[in-house]
């Protein structure tokens, strides 16, 4: 993936978690739970419910090892799931 995807990727994750912001009288957990269904329904019509698991699963992999101080960023899920030459077995 070149740094412009990321780059763009990157801050395209930004202007959503600011938009988000915005609707200040729907709850917080609504707003995820609305964000995850979106992206749940999303994926598995594009990718298929495998590769949605997939994805999500490492999500939740790298999410515990930051809140755990382990070395991880979430720029690798990026690249690795952008890859259109990289498939899935």
């Amino acid at each position: 993936m070149t740094d412009k995807r990321l780059n763009n990727l990157i801050e395209f994750y930004q202007d959503l978690e600011i938009y988000v912001d915005k609707y200040q009288d729907v709850h917080p957990d609504a707003k995820d739970i609305a964000l995850l269904r979106l992206a749940v329904e999303g994926m598995t019509e594009k990718m298929g419910l495998v590769k949605t698991s997939y994805i999500i699963s490492n999500t939740l992999k790298k999410t515990l090892g930051i809140s755990l101080g382990k070395d991880e960023d979430f720029k690798g899920l990026f690249s690795d799931h952008m890859d259109e030459k990289k498939t899935m077995h």
